[in-house]
């Protein structure tokens, strides 16, 4: 239906929807972007294959090797992963929430940027040789620009996959020539 409506791709936000990508993809005649994940075979080609990738994820102890490995997204570089689930507010705001909400009914925007700048911190700490992070969780864009500037490394986010597909699917004209 919204191929017909004129849609020139489809993307979601969170990390985990890899798990339907190639069913959705399968499905339709656009291009099918459902997870920030799928930026992690370019990162490791754009890296050397020894430098380390972080992936800053809402629970470390969800998001696995196996399952990357089970959506085809093993790279032959070395993988961390951290979340800051264990983080007050995160925890509060974020893994406890439910359809009404967090159980506080608020969101400190402040503190989970301070929460996720921790976690990566903590990250590039303990694997001083990582040089990019992933940031796979949906929640994390806004605070992506105060990570990188924490961590002084690159930081790709599911923001960055659309705007990725909306350059493929709406160039711009260029002036001029070559």
């Amino acid at each position: 239906a919204l191929e017909k409506e004129g849609a020139k791709g489809l993307s979601s936000d969170c990390g985990f929807m890899i798990q339907f990508q190639e069913v959705v993809a399968d499905a339709v005649d656009i291009p099918v972007a459902l997870s920030s994940l799928l930026q992690l075979p370019m990162m490791a080609r754009c890296l050397d294959p020894e430098a380390t990738i972080g992936i800053l994820t809402a629970d470390d102890t969800v998001l696995t090797q196996d399952m990357l490995k089970r959506y085809g997204l093993d790279v032959p570089n070395p993988i961390v992963i951290r979340g800051p689930q264990d983080e007050p507010e995160f925890n509060e705001a974020i893994m406890l929430a439910g359809p009404e909400g967090s159980p506080s009914m608020s969101l400190d925007s402040d503190r989970i940027r301070d929460e996720a700048v921790k976690t990566a911190r903590a990250m590039q700490d303990e694997h001083p040789e990582m040089a990019a992070v992933l940031i796979e969780c949906s929640i994390m864009p806004p605070y992506a620009k105060a990570v990188q500037e924490a961590i002084d490394l690159p930081c790709f986010n599911f923001i960055d996959v659309i705007d990725y597909m909306h350059a493929g699917t709406r160039q711009r004209a260029y002036r001029g020539g070559y």
